[in-house]
């Protein structure tokens, strides 16, 4: 009886290691993400200020863009990673049912 309150504790304390895990995971990805944003953002704010004609203006534009695009498909790649964690971490509690 000991010995098997022993593993349900056990296995207690490592899924909520996990969630832990995983919940620090997307925070720190989150706050780095946003700092990033900031970044393409002011990057973005010195070009508008130093743009002199619609020229330069359209080529803040597109670097902008291309910036903002390439955080997007970071962000969905986290998100990607995290999902396939969350379904690796249900298969394996099915599994040991």
């Amino acid at each position: 009886m000991k010995v098997l309150l022993s593993l349900i504790l056990l296995y207690l304390s490592l899924a909520a290691h996990s969630k832990g895990e995983m919940f620090q995971k997307r925070k720190d990805f989150r706050v780095s993400h946003i700092g990033k944003k900031i970044s393409v953002m002011q990057t973005a704010q010195s070009c508008y200020r130093s743009a002199s004609d619609n020229k330069a203006m359209k080529a803040c534009n597109e670097a902008k863009k291309s910036s903002m695009e390439s955080l997007k498909k970071e962000g969905e790649a986290f998100k990607s990673s995290m999902k396939t964690e969350r379904e690796k971490r249900k298969a394996e509690k099915k599994s040991k049912k």
